[in-house]
This record gives C-alpha cells, structure tokens and sequence, in this order.
C-alpha cells in the first residue's frame, strides 16, 4: 500500500488568521511599535496572515502488517499485544499576506485519549525530523519493521507502508517523541513555498482499549515587522481541535 502524501486540502479543518500577541519580554518593541503607528495601520499590515489546517487520516500500522503477511519484530510483537500504532497525516499550508512572509513558524499537537482513564497516545516516531539539506527531488519515506520512519534507499528495503512526497526542506526540527505534544518548528526557507501543501506525519501508540483521541493544534509564526510575534486566534467560531475515531 502507499499513502501519497496530499497536494492541496481537500477538506480543511479550520483556518486560523494569525493575530499579534506581545510576550512579556517584547514589551519594549510593542510600545516603540506602538508610538511609530497606529492601531488601524498595525491590524492592516498585520492582515492575511493565514495558517489552513486540513483534517487528520489515520492509518492502523497493526493492519498493516497483516494484510501484508509481514511478521515485525520480537519487540513490536510484544507491544501489539497491549497496544495500538497509528499513523497520523496532517496536512497543513502557510499563507502569508502579500505584503510580507513568515521567518519562522511552530505548530504544536496536543493529543488527549476520548476514553475515561485510559493513558494519552504517546509519539513514536514523527516526520520530518531534523531536515537540514535542502533536495527538491520527490523522494519516498517507509515505516520500518521497528515502526520508525526511514528513507526509502534500495527496492529490495522492507516496509510496511510507503509515502510518497515533495520533501520539506530546509529547515525542519521536531520534538516531542515520546510524548504526547509533538511540535514542528520551520525556518524561513522552509516556508518559502506558500503554495504547497505541507503534511506532517505521525507514529502513535495507544491502549488497545482506547475508542479514539482528540488532536489540538496550536500555531506560532513570526513576521518581519519589527519582529512582530503572531499566534493562532482562539475565537469561539475556530475549529481547533479534530476527534480520530478508532
């Protein structure tokens, strides 16, 4: 089976306008900002800073394994027999206003069991992971038998599944394995392309008693105006939050 990753949103599961929120160690460069121009010209330029975020797939790696008639690891059979792995696609795109462009930008995941007391999902595994050489080849990721993910290099390499996409370059960094709040973080060049779609991707483990999980996404960019800081609007009528079902 291969998964290809998507090239535009097919259905998008909220669009965040991105407002300026000053930290506390900004207050200077709020207040020079502030006497400089005023509210109505800091909102316009301030405008059209959008992040679309599609709705989450998932796929169960377990399944996986066993349509394919592929027997994983001693380690991995130990640990399907108490839990779950899921592979999580997110698709997402960066849309800056003309008038300006994102330096960087963060995405953060929060994933909460829907089961009563049963332990959150925990991350795996997670892609991209730490890309800093910039390839503009279509390349292809698999799931390894141990459940990592790992670039395709020979046809003969074992797998479970196959994605298949434009690789996001340079750079891109995650933490959080191990967890259950992954984060992205993105430089400039990495955003340069507002036009593409990009995916993110995730290997999670849950108890096999667990009915589902609810994903929350919280957003960070930052714009080159004044080094202006800008995080996702948390209004009532936003959709921030998706419940994948199992």
């Amino acid at each position: 089976m291969v998964i290809k990753a998507p090239e535009k949103i097919e259905k998008p599961l909220f669009r965040a306008e991105l407002e300026y929120i000053p930290l506390d160690d900004e207050k200077s460069v709020e207040q020079t900002y502030k006497v400089e121009t005023d509210d109505a010209e800091i909102k316009e330029k301030l405008k059209g800073n959008v992040i679309v975020v599609g709705k989450p797939e998932s796929y169960n790696l377990k399944e996986m394994y066993e349509k394919q008639g592929i027997k994983p690891p001693v380690k991995i059979q130990m640990l399907f027999k108490k839990y779950d792995f899921w592979l999580i696609e997110a698709p997402f795109s960066f849309m800056p206003s003309p008038k300006t462009h994102f330096e960087h930008a963060r995405i953060l995941i929060k994933m909460e069991s829907l089961s009563d007391n049963i332990a959150k999902p925990v991350v795996h595994d997670a892609y991209p992971n730490n890309i800093y050489d910039e390839k503009k080849e279509n390349h292809k990721v698999s799931i390894e038998l141990g459940l990592k993910f790992a670039e395709i290099i020979e046809p003969k390499v074992q797998y479970v599944d196959e994605i298949k996409f434009t690789r996001l370059e340079p750079v891109i960094e995650v933490a959080g394995i191990g967890t259950s709040e992954p984060i992205w973080d993105f430089s400039e060049k990495a955003l340069s392309n507002h036009k593409d779609v990009k995916t993110l991707y995730t290997i999670v483990k849950t108890p096999q008693e667990t009915k589902g999980m609810n994903i929350r996404f919280f957003l960070y960019a930052e714009v080159p105006i004044l080094g202006l800081k800008l995080l996702g609007n948390e209004g009532k009528e936003r959709i921030d939050r998706y419940e994948v079902l199992f």
